[in-house]
């Protein structure tokens, strides 16, 4: 049922011996019953008659068991032999590790190194926000002033009685 678009439901199992092939045209319907012969299925005894072996060839038309690569798979034993170890440079003992490199836009120190001037301008930013700080306070003494002439222009157009009374 796995791997299908539509799932189908499975009939009823049904066993049959030697003489089933009858049984297995019998329940062919539209919902088909799950036929199985009573036989063991074991195919790996079949499976050197399919694919062959290095003796015998297989079943199969012109197909041939791949051959070996390496004679002797054990490689770690190929590798750690004398013959290959005098052959094969020694490991190096020292090295050379380069550090990461870091983004001069978020670390200061190292937008220091390329641009000395860079502390001068980045100090000359902060002193021009100063001001800014100040004019904002600036700005809520005169929300009283802002909030007169709302109510003035509201008064004007006949709609502070609706405002008050929560209609509009």
């Amino acid at each position: 049922m796995r791997n299908r678009r539509y799932i189908s439901r499975k009939g009823p199992p049904i066993v049959y011996g030697t003489e089933g092939s009858k049984i297995v045209e019998a329940f062919r319907a539209p919902q088909p019953a799950e036929v199985g012969s009573g036989r063991p299925h074991r195919p790996a005894h079949l499976l050197d008659s399919v694919s062959g072996t290095f003796d015998k060839l297989s079943e199969k038309k012109g197909y041939a068991l791949p051959r070996p690569n390496m004679v002797n798979a054990d490689l770690s034993k190929i590798i750690n032999s004398d013959e290959v170890q005098y052959v094969v440079r020694p490991m190096k003992k020292e090295v050379t590790r380069h550090s990461l490199k870091k983004n001069p836009l978020e670390n200061l120190y190292t937008l220091l190194k390329l641009n000395p001037s860079a502390k001068n301008a980045r100090r000359i930013t902060l002193l021009r926000r100063r001001p800014r700080r100040r004019s904002s306070k600036r700005t809520r003494t005169r929300l009283p002033q802002d909030l007169k002439f709302k109510c003035y222009l509201l008064i004007s157009s006949n709609l502070l009685g609706f405002v008050l009374y929560g209609v509009a």
